[in-house]
This record gives C-alpha cells, sequence and structure tokens, in this order.
C-alpha cells in the first residue's frame, strides 16, 4: 500500500512542473485576455442590434438633436478604427468616415465586423508588458497620455456608451435589446 502512495506521489510530483506551465501558458496575457473578454462581448450586442434592425430603424432618431441609428454605428465604427489604432501606431485602415458612407444595413454590419476584427488583431498582437507603454490619445485640448491598455478598456467603454443609446432607440420602437433578449 505504501508502495502505491509512493509512486502516485511521485507522478504527481513529476507532473506538477507540466501542469503549472500549462496553466501560465493559459494566463500568459491576464490583463489583455481580460481587456478582449469584455470588448467582445460589445461586438455581441452591438453586432446583433445592427442585424435585428431595418432600414427604417437605422434611419429612426427620437430628435432631430441627435444621430441616427446608422450614425450611431456609424460612429462606433470610425472611433473603433482610431482608438485601436492609437493603441496599436499602426495606420488606420478605416475606408473612410463610416457616419457619411455607412448608410445601408449591409455596410454598417461589414463595417462593425472590419473594425471589431482589426480591434482583435490589436488585442492578439499586444502583450500585457507592452500595454503598460504610453502613447498619446485624443488631439487638442484633451489630448492625454495614457496605457495602450487604458486606450483599450476606453474602446470598451466607448462601444457600451453608444450601445446604452441604442437600446433607448430600439425600447422606444417595441424592441428587445440583445442584452435583454436571454
Amino acid at each position: 500500500m505504501k508502495l502505491r502512495y509512493t509512486i502516485l506521489l511521485l507522478a504527481c510530483l513529476i507532473s506538477l512542473p507540466q501542469i503549472v506551465m500549462a496553466q501560465q501558458e493559459e494566463a500568459a496575457e491576464p490583463l489583455m485576455n481580460t481587456l478582449e473578454a469584455i470588448h467582445d462581448i460589445t461586438e455581441d450586442f452591438l453586432l446583433a442590434s445592427a442585424e435585428m434592425m431595418d432600414e427604417e430603424m437605422l434611419a429612426y432618431r427620437p430628435s432631430v438633436n441627435v444621430r441616427t441609428s446608422a450614425q450611431i454605428f456609424g460612429h462606433i465604427i470610425n472611433a473603433q478604427f482610431g482608438i485601436c489604432t492609437a493603441a496599436s501606431g499602426k495606420e488606420n485602415p478605416a475606408e473612410g468616415n463610416y457616419e457619411e458612407i455607412a448608410t445601408t444595413k449591409e455596410h454598417i454590419v461589414k463595417g462593425l465586423k472590419d473594425s471589431f476584427k482589426y480591434c482583435r488583431a490589436v488585442y492578439a498582437e499586444m502583450t500585457d508588458e507592452e500595454s503598460m507603454e504610453m502613447v498619446t490619445f485624443f488631439g487638442g485640448e484633451r489630448r492625454q497620455e495614457m496605457t495602450k491598455a487604458s486606450v483599450m478598456s476606453f474602446n470598451s467603454t466607448h462601444n457600451y456608451e453608444h450601445y446604452g443609446q441604442l437600446t433607448v432607440y430600439m425600447r422606444i420602437n417595441g424592441m428587445t435589446p440583445p442584452s435583454s433578449a436571454n
């Protein structure tokens, strides 16, 4: 009996480093993985919102003083490209001003998918260590030095801000927002 326990103990001790290494590999970039997971939620909600809207709903605005649904989506697309570009330091791949050019459902959904894909690539390339590097964010009087991680976090915050606007638009029109559908 002692021999069995001794063999079992030795097997556990031998495999322990491999188990620890596997766990470390899974959590290699915990900060960026966490920020990306939050960003992924905004992707799900925003894409689902765009896909459930028809052309009439995309043209909807509760007042002439605010953006239409389509313009909000265009603003989100523009911002995602700009914010993720600020964090990556790469050239902005946006095709233009989406508030002006994303006027159809097809173009809005494509723009959202492209901007989320671009941001996912920035997440994939950025380590936790690199995410602590400082970058210039915003321009003019709002110009600030922030960590890349803070910039990426701002993107999710910005997405949620405008998703909140869209949920109000949807509720006014008798629609259930994706975050409340489950």
